[in-house]
């Protein structure tokens, strides 16, 4: 649904609901150049063929408030970028709170700078998946009704609780 390949400095993607793709619904990767200053915040994806929402190489994101749900190979990746020049960026500034996310992975060295208030699903269901600092666990988040595409949680969901004022 949204691809970014780089070569881009302030750019936010927000307020979005984005549904069923056979594979990303937001992949953002620095395969043509850098990306710098990324906000990404109170998005709905919902049924990724793949993982949801894969950020791959951008310095100083922010990742906030979205929920990202139902992706076959999970919820949100944060990864090394591109390889340029025998370099790869490998970001350790990202903020990533407040997400529900069906799993949340830091790979290839890539880290969060400041990590709190999100929740990922248990991971029984995604083998070899943990809980990564900065979110806790739940079995179910309680969202109001997924099957007619409403992802607000509900009044009882344990996820309300863990969310953080931070950023």
């Amino acid at each position: 649904a949204i691809q970014m390949t780089g070569a881009s400095t302030t750019v936010e993607i927000s307020r979005n609901r984005l549904f069923d793709s056979r594979s990303q619904l937001v992949l953002i990767q620095d395969a043509i150049g850098p990306i710098d200053h990324l906000n990404v915040a109170d998005n709905l994806l919902a049924g990724a063929g793949a993982v949801a929402m894969q950020i791959q190489g951008a310095t100083r994101a922010m990742v906030r408030s979205n929920t990202i749900w139902g992706g076959k190979d999970g919820g949100l990746w944060l990864r090394a970028g591109y390889l340029r020049g025998a370099v790869s960026v490998v970001p350790t500034d990202t903020v990533v709170t407040n997400n529900v996310t069906t799993t949340m992975r830091m790979m290839e060295g890539a880290t969060a700078a400041a990590a709190a208030g999100n929740v990922v699903l248990c991971p029984a269901k995604y083998s070899g998946v943990t809980v990564p600092a900065g979110a806790a666990c739940v079995v179910d988040p309680r969202f109001v009704d997924p099957a007619t595409k409403r992802y607000a949680l509900a009044a009882d969901s344990p996820a309300r609780a863990l969310g953080t004022s931070l950023w």
